[in-house]
């Protein structure tokens, strides 16, 4: 098979559109199946990996090479790739807990409503703290999974863009 081909623009987004969603897939599965209750920061990278998938989406749907999405695309990444390494670095007690910004604003949800807003508002619930590990994928934090992954996501926007700008 031609590597080039491999490579091109469509097969990339579409490869990083199924990472994304088997990645929020994943983290509401945790919550919902697992009872994992996501911090402030896992909230925030939900958010970022959100705002990448419709962004990924619609580029990919329009075959569009919009230097807007593209900049949204790379920002959303940045972002991701700031929260999930903050996390990691409290995680890990490089800084001490109360040094922690962005951490863990007390929400009451109530999780026997079944209005729509009552949904919403548990799936972006954060309660937990976020400098626990309480759930672990394959002997890995959420958080540096996400980390990883945002990693990835950023090589694989900037090779889809340099391949754009290309043709």
């Amino acid at each position: 098979m031609n590597l080039e081909k491999f490579l091109s623009p469509r097969i990339l987004s579409l490869s990083l559109i199924c990472i994304l969603a088997l990645t929020l897939a994943t983290s509401f599965f945790y919550q919902f199946f697992f009872n994992f209750t996501p911090c402030f920061l896992c909230t925030l990278q939900r958010v970022c990996f959100f705002v990448l998938l419709i962004s990924l989406s619609v580029k990919f749907a329009k075959n569009s090479k919009s230097l807007f999405l593209n900049i949204v695309l790379i920002s959303f990444n940045f972002l991701g790739i700031f929260f999930s390494s903050r996390q990691v670095v409290l995680q890990n007690k490089v800084l001490s807990e109360s040094s922690s910004f962005l951490c863990s604003p007390n929400v009451d949800t109530n999780s026997n409503s079944s209005s729509l807003g009552d949904f919403i508002s548990q799936l972006f619930s954060f309660e937990g703290s976020c400098t626990d590990i309480s759930s672990t994928l394959f002997g890995v934090s959420f958080a540096a999974w996400s980390l990883s992954i945002f990693l990835s996501s950023l090589v694989f926007i900037l090779l889809i863009v340099v391949k754009e700008r290309k043709n």
